[in-house]
């Protein structure tokens, strides 16, 4: 029993010291809806806060051109069952937010909060006499916090 609880309190001290060493990095990130005209959909992008070092991998996404003439490079779409892509060979393009969300997890980071965004704009939209009137809005999103172990010294 003396060196159970000995491995025990072994195992549970080099947990815990890992745990206070590892260095973590940051980043947040908001999902916007495009439309693809040549497919005629909806898609997803991953529109990311710059200026993190640690995030390359997202950054290096490549943009999708989703006008009605556009013409798109020999990239990749993301794909759940190949998610070996280089991020640098594929698309800021995912049929939803959870395909988005799994290619954040694929690339090590840990979803930790959403929160909702809400923000306010003034619009001018005609009345019925064709006079335009300013008229408020409310609107919302969420907004995503990840973390990703970037170092374990």
């Amino acid at each position: 029993m003396k060196h159970f609880f000995t491995l025990y309190l072994l195992f549970t001290c080099s947990a815990i010291f890992s745990q206070q060493h590892q260095k973590l990095t940051y980043l947040v990130i908001r999902l916007e809806g495009s439309y693809d005209y040549l497919l005629q959909k909806n898609f997803i992008k991953i529109n990311a806060e710059s200026n993190n070092p640690d995030a390359k991998d997202i950054y290096q996404l490549r943009s999708f051109e989703s006008s009605k003439k556009a013409v798109n490079g020999e990239y990749k779409y993301y794909d759940a069952g190949k998610d070996t892509i280089p991020a640098d060979n594929m698309y800021n393009y995912f049929a939803n937010t959870t395909q988005a969300l799994l290619f954040m997890a694929g690339k090590g980071w840990r979803l930790t909060d959403v929160v909702t965004e809400v923000f306010s704009a003034i619009n001018n939209e005609r009345d019925g006499n064709g006079v335009y009137i300013p008229v408020s809005s409310v609107l919302s999103r969420p907004v995503y916090y990840f973390e990703k172990v970037i170092d374990n010294k």
